[in-house]
């Protein structure tokens, strides 16, 4: 039996993971607002479909870093770049790069994000081992995840799509 895989890109709107991004620590009566790397504020948008991995990053961050204030809202991709654009968050995290409206719109409000490549998805294709069939074409997959009545080769069967969130940038990019 073989298994389909088929890779995306995984892209961040960041300079680094929280790494390079300013963070505002409180003022007080002698303390001056310390923008760094491990310390301060910072509010970060990111895809849903990767909560579970952000979480785990987070909280290694923060015990790392106790000076570092991470706020995290998992979101959809639209909303995360709409958070990126109205500067409710400094950093969005999503499967790809901006496309040339979106970097149009930022540089229209004078924001030129910045997107660094830091991981790969993927997708599995898990069949029934008495499935003869091996080999799927990318158009015969995408019918599949779009609901479109593909029928599974040889068989006659619409088969059973399951995804994490039917608006995560996955099923968005198939």
């Amino acid at each position: 039996m073989r298994l389909f895989f088929r890779f995306f890109r995984l892209q961040a709107l960041w300079l680094p993971f929280l790494f390079v991004f300013s963070c505002s620590a409180p003022v007080g009566d002698s303390a001056v607002n310390e923008d760094t790397p491990t310390s301060g504020n910072v509010h970060v948008s990111v895809d849903e479909s990767y909560r579970l991995i952000f979480e785990n990053q987070v909280y290694t961050f923060t015990e790392l870093y106790p000076n570092a204030n991470v706020k995290v809202k998992y979101r959809s991709e639209k909303e995360s770049l709409q958070d990126l654009l109205e500067d409710s968050s400094k950093v969005a995290v999503l499967n790809r790069d901006l496309s040339k409206e979106e970097k149009v719109a930022f540089s229209s409000r004078n924001i030129f994000p910045k997107s660094t490549k830091i991981a790969v998805d993927a997708l599995a294709v898990i069949v029934h081992p008495q499935n003869k069939d091996t080999c799927l074409s990318e158009d015969v997959l995408k019918s599949f995840i779009r609901g479109e009545g593909a029928q599974w080769p040889g068989s006659g069967r619409v088969p059973v799509v399951v995804f994490d969130n039917q608006g995560s940038a996955n099923a968005r990019y198939m």
